[in-house]
């Protein structure tokens, strides 16, 4: 299935030129990003209200008659924006027919909404009671923590500035939390920023962020800060796999659509955790594979392996990676990419039995998976995240360079 730049030079043209823009970006990123960043030293006040606050007369909504506002400031990123009541919901997976935090199957995990303004004042109208957010300004979190809406319906969340200056203003939750309007004086503005490189993460609970304190700190958006991606989506449903359906939710190839018709510059899969070591698991794979690229021809796919939570690299972990592996490897398209996990030559990334609450000292589980020993805690997500990023830029910097010299 390789595909030659001999035989296709415009989707070689089109690789090179991304992946390039990917590295470019991850190559500062990586060094210095909002991970890594200090919180602000002069923030801005946080206030919450049921009414909008005095003065701010100037309204952007996302929403117009009922249908996406396309003349919208904002860049909703995390997903496929959903029309709901007047609100923003951000879907990023197809759980099944039924169910999901946005309703009729959909499935909303993180989200970051962004804009740009010169106000000294600005508020949020958010929709949503005891979901976390947590806001960024010109790439610094305002806050270390977390805050939680409180009034419950409509909330207005407004940040108040010392003065008046071009910034890039962001919120980030997740869930099922709505975004309505925001607000400004009559004398300032909000604009829409620049898109940046999106990134779809396909998976399971881990890419659900379970474990995570709050969802933006799970593992896929953690890795995309790293490698200065704007837009993550994080399309992961939990319990499901390449051939687990969880009864009744639906397996990756099931839901194609999530990643297929979003206009991702690349897509990553994470599964296998829940599928069984057995004769189907390569084969599921392959079509999934097959079935991206032909539908994406030049959008690069990476392919993790296996998780593990605290039984460690295990014999049927291992099992399961190495089909993976085997699948990748039998497709034979240098764009599509395997990322060894609990096969790592340099060591698995996470190792031992141990789990938050009960650590025995035999691995970096004691400190990165959770009490419910299968998925990573808090802390676990920044750490695969981080692996995560660093073995993309490896991944991405090989390809450049064979395309370079082909």
């Amino acid at each position: 299935m390789a595909t030659s730049c001999t035989n296709d030079a415009s989707i070689c043209d089109s690789r090179l030129f991304n992946l390039q823009a990917i590295l470019q970006t991850a190559e500062g990123a990586l060094k210095s990003n909002l991970r890594t960043r200090e919180i602000m030293t002069s923030p801005p006040t946080i206030t919450s209200s049921s009414t909008v606050p005095a003065g701010l007369t100037k309204s952007y909504f996302p929403v117009v008659s009922g249908a996406l506002n396309p003349a919208s400031p904002f860049l909703i990123t995390g997903g496929t924006p959903k029309v709901l009541s007047g609100a923003i919901g951000v879907d990023a997976a197809t759980m099944g027919p039924t169910g999901g935090n946005l309703g009729n199957g959909e499935q909303g995990t993180l989200w970051r909404i962004i804009l740009n303004s010169d106000a000294t004042q600005i508020s949020f109208l958010v929709q949503g009671y005891s979901i976390p957010y947590r806001f960024i300004v010109n790439g610094q979190y305002v806050t270390a923590g977390t805050s939680s809406s409180s009034v419950g319906g409509n909330e207005y969340l407004t940040l108040t500035f010392a003065n008046s200056q071009m910034r890039e203003i962001a919120i980030e939750s997740g869930l099922g939390y709505l975004f309505i309007a925001t607000y400004v004086g009559p004398t300032f503005s909000i604009w829409k920023p620049t898109t940046g490189k999106r990134v779809v993460f396909v998976g399971d609970s881990f890419t659900e962020t379970t474990g995570a304190t709050f969802a933006p700190n799970g593992y896929a958006r953690v890795a995309g800060d790293f490698l200065g991606v704007k837009d993550v989506v994080a399309s992961g449903v939990g319990g499901t796999g390449y051939t687990n359906n969880a009864s009744t939710k639906y397996t990756f190839l099931q839901r194609l659509q999530d990643w297929t018709t979003n206009d991702p510059d690349m897509v990553v899969f994470a599964g296998g955790i829940n599928d069984a070591n057995d004769a189907l698991l390569e084969p599921a794979v392959s079509v999934v594979l097959r079935e991206t690229r032909r539908i994406l021809p030049a959008v690069p796919i990476l392919v993790l392996g296996a998780w593990s939570g605290s039984s460690g690299p295990s014999a049927t972990i291992i099992g399961v990676e190495n089909k993976i592996k085997a699948a990748v490897t039998a497709i034979n398209d240098p764009y599509i990419r395997f990322i060894p996990v609990s096969t790592d030559t340099r060591g698995a990334w996470i190792s031992g039995t141990g789990r938050v609450g009960a650590p025995n000292g035999t691995g970096n589980s004691d400190i990165y998976t959770s009490s419910d020993g299968i998925h990573p805690a808090n802390e676990g997500h920044f750490y695969l995240g981080y692996r995560v990023a660093v073995s993309i830029y490896d991944t991405v910097f090989a390809m450049v360079k064979e395309l370079v010299t082909t």
